[in-house]
């Protein structure tokens, strides 16, 4: 017990464990009745993951505060160089210069739905959406401030909502798809948490007692105050999806707003940007002293530098500086120009301070959090640092398992951001018959969401992450493959451009054969070499 009768926290708290501790056997009895079980043991308690009591803590039920996080995480990302360090390479692999679309209907789907195309067609499709796309996404008028093309606006879109938590996407048509972005800050409650049709308000997305999302609810500055516009999820007119959310990551099922992504490391960045601060803070303090001076047990305790100071001061006699008795203090000789020998007083020496100690545990210190952080988000120390000293295994499982990641992220950021997209802009490329697609339009109208989807299926790709020796990978597979499939190709022209992020394929292709028949044209031929047959020999006889 406290002072004046007041109990502390400590035994607040294990008065409240108690407490729960009563209910949860009581809830045991009940369950136990209720169930007709008979529990053999003498002691008879529910296990929620603490074996011994206070062990683990008291049980957290986390309530995310976007708002919050989302500020704080834009702070770590202006503040701390580990936090941009990350964002910034995971952003720079996953996104690169824009991942590419590669157009792949399902051709065997819309053979089943009665839609017989030949390859021709199929590829006359592939060719006309992948070219007119790129045109489209290239251009400034992407955006709706035609400022931005669709590389950049996804590139932002991706940062932002990896570090602010999630990003709304909203698209709009005036002869030419355009992309708006807002900041998921925007998106709030107008006050209220059920609509005026019933439907639930959750942080600024409106959604069906079924959790259908219906739109969103943006904060808008207007005149002196702000008001709320509300952005409906669906296009009146299509049924398609006009308006979405980017997430950086997703909290509990139930919760419809992203996560920054580095929501659980936030308090460690701030350590560690504490630490390093701190760190560089006393070596540059330390840095302006260059000398000290270290007295012997039988010194004095005066300073060499007494003279200078008295002589400053003033107090001097006869020209010479004196001490508070009057003695003369011994003056300093000039060695050289700029340069001072001093006369110590006896035991008294003068020597150097040792900067380094200063910085002695800040690499071990830095690297081992660094690495924590970067596991915790889920990217390789090395690649998000730039550090490539490892082994060849070592570096080589990295890379692997990087690569991998790099695959699962752009297929979940393809599934929230790229298809919603693409499949919005070609459905105005059919309507307006630019691209012919047969059955498309009866087909979105009747609802057969099968033929739709065919037509609308696609792959958004990029460059991976480059293998560190590409022989070795190559003769591996090989060697999977055996001596009778040794003359079989392992990849294609195509996944060779994609690999290599060098362009698309037919375009390279038709671009290298006009650049030979101009080489021809010119007289530029390879030298082709004359293969001389061996000559028989017979044997002697």
């Amino acid at each position: 017990m406290g002072l004046f009768g007041i109990k502390s926290r400590s035994e607040r708290e294990l008065e409240a464990k108690i407490i729960d501790l009563n209910t949860q056997i009581q809830e045991v009895k009940t369950v136990k009745a209720e169930n007709n079980i008979q529990i053999i043991g003498t002691h008879v308690l529910p296990f929620n993951g603490e074996k011994n009591i206070g062990a683990i803590g008291p049980i957290t039920t986390w309530i995310p505060d976007y708002y919050k996080l989302s500020a704080r995480s834009w702070q770590a990302y202006i503040e701390t160089p580990l936090a941009k360090t990350i964002a910034e390479k995971w952003t720079g692999w996953i996104i690169d210069t824009g991942l590419r679309l590669k157009a792949n209907p399902a051709r065997l789907v819309l053979e089943s739905e009665g839609f017989v195309l030949s390859k021709d067609k199929i590829e006359k499709f592939n060719d006309t959406v992948e070219s007119r796309w790129e045109i489209w996404a290239r251009s400034k008028r992407t955006s709706m401030t035609n400022e931005s093309n669709f590389s950049e606006i996804t590139r932002d879109t991706y940062l932002g909502s990896k570090i602010g938590g999630d990003q709304l996407i909203v698209l709009r048509y005036d002869g030419w798809v355009k992309i708006q972005t807002i900041d998921g800050q925007r998106i709030q409650n107008p006050g209220k948490f059920v609509s005026d049709t019933g439907n639930i308000i959750s942080n600024g997305v409106e959604l069906t007692p079924t959790g259908k999302t219906v739109g969103y609810h943006v904060k808008v500055k207007k005149g002196m105050g702000y008001e709320f516009d509300f952005i409906p999820a669906y296009s009146a007119e299509t049924g398609l999806r006009t308006a979405f959310l980017v997430k950086g990551t997703k909290w509990r099922f139930d919760y419809h707003r992203g996560l920054p992504v580095i929501t659980t490391v936030l308090e460690s960045l701030k350590k560690i940007e504490r630490y390093q601060e701190a760190t560089i803070a006393s070596a540059e303090e330390v840095a302006k002293i260059a000398y000290q001076v270290v007295h012997q047990n039988f010194s004095d305790g005066s300073s060499p530098l007494l003279g200078q100071i008295a002589e400053s001061a003033g107090i001097v006699q006869n020209g010479e500086p004196v001490d508070a008795l009057g003695e003369r203090l011994v003056k300093q000789i000039a060695a050289t120009t700029n340069k001072m020998a001093y006369n110590n007083p006896k035991g008294a020496k003068i020597e150097t301070i040792n900067q380094s100690n200063n910085l002695i545990g800040f690499e071990e210190f830095y690297s081992s959090n660094a690495n924590i952080i970067c596991s915790a988000i889920g990217i390789p120390p090395n690649v998000a640092l730039s550090i490539y000293n490892d082994s060849f295994s070592a570096s080589r499982a990295a890379t692997k398992d990087w690569d991998h990641t790099m695959d699962v992220e752009r297929e979940f950021f393809a599934a929230q951001y790229y298809n919603y997209i693409y499949k919005f802009w070609l459905y105005t490329e059919i309507l307006t018959g630019k691209i012919q697609a047969e059955g498309y339009l009866t087909a979105l109208s009747r609802e057969n969401y099968m033929v739709v989807e065919a037509y609308e299926n696609a792959r958004f790709t990029g460059p991976h992450f480059p293998h560190i020796d590409p022989l070795k990978e190559v003769n591996a597979e090989r060697a999977k493959l055996g001596e009778l499939a040794k003359h079989i190709p392992l990849t294609t022209i195509e996944g060779s451009v994609e690999a290599l992020g060098t362009g698309d394929s037919d375009s390279n292709v038709i671009q290298f054969a006009d650049e030979l028949k101009n080489a021809k044209d010119v007289g530029l031929e390879a030298v082709k070499k004359e293969v001389v047959q061996p000559v028989d020999k017979k044997p002697k006889e």
